[in-house]
């Protein structure tokens, strides 16, 4: 999301405690009282985790939410808003509450805020209007859950620890420790919906995404020896195939919206 879009929704970013950190990736809130007539848009792409969501924009109480991607989305912002919510790691979810990405991706969300003990949370959140105050409580919660649950990293973290080496490279690792691959790729499908390959190359489209708007003088060949690519022509088509846009077009873009929001 460029500076001008993260202003004008009040977008605000909070990291997680460190003794949460193997499981939570971030918190975040928004806010905007009235609609925005253009209505804003940006691209989300998977990667493995999950979001818990908490809409205050209801007159009906908060409403919850849980999401796992595993498509590429566009989602505009053009009503009111009104939201908290922690963005998990992969597995976290799993880890914390002990959500599987079956359930994640079902339809019954009753179902799982009764599993996850979120009903609690709601009501304290529910009276506080100050977004900061809500991802403290959001925090609160979850490192209570944390320590009541005695939650510790799992295999999907050790694997998420050894990147940025290659799957295989992991593979090896975890052996070594006397994890074999089908308990590994198991834990993989149960926690996440995916598998360690697919993960890593969500997690390896990320990093190059992150790479291409802060080096933007860097030639795709050199990305492409660094992230394993066979050649240039491969990486161009893998991430064209992720993102929907070419390594180039996808730098032009993210580039405009910086320096036009200046």
């Amino acid at each position: 999301m460029n500076i001008e879009a993260a202003d004008a929704l009040n977008f605000r970013l909070r990291q997680p405690v460190a003794y949460l950190r193997p499981w939570v990736d971030l918190y975040y809130s928004m806010q905007r009282p009235a609609p925005e007539p253009t209505g804003r848009c940006r691209n989300l792409y998977p990667d493995g985790g999950a979001t818990l969501q908490f809409d205050f924009s209801h007159q009906h109480g908060v409403k919850v939410s849980f999401n796992l991607q595993h498509t590429r989305q566009q989602k505009c912002f053009d009503g009111p808003l009104d939201c908290a919510a922690v963005r998990f790691k992969p597995g976290g979810a799993y880890a914390l509450f002990g959500l599987s990405a079956a359930e994640l991706a079902g339809a019954d969300a009753d179902a799982l805020l009764m599993k996850a003990g979120i009903n609690g949370l709601c009501e304290q959140l529910a009276n506080v209007r100050e977004p900061s105050q809500r991802l403290q409580r959001i925090e609160g919660f979850l490192t209570l859950r944390m320590q009541t649950h005695n939650t510790r990293a799992g295999l999907i973290q050790q694997w998420l620890g050894a990147l940025p080496a290659a799957p295989q490279e992991i593979r090896a690792q975890l052996q070594t420790k006397g994890i074999a691959r089908r308990k590994l790729e198991r834990a993989f499908r149960v926690e996440t919906g995916f598998s360690p390959g697919q993960l890593y190359n969500l997690h390896r489209h990320k990093a190059i995404r992150n790479l291409l708007v802060r080096q933007p003088q860097l030639p795709l060949s050199d990305i492409a020896l660094q992230y394993g690519f066979y050649d240039q022509a491969h990486f161009i088509r893998q991430f064209t195939g992720a993102t929907g846009n070419s390594p180039g077009q996808y730098r032009r873009r993210k580039l405009s919206q910086f320096y036009n929001s200046n």
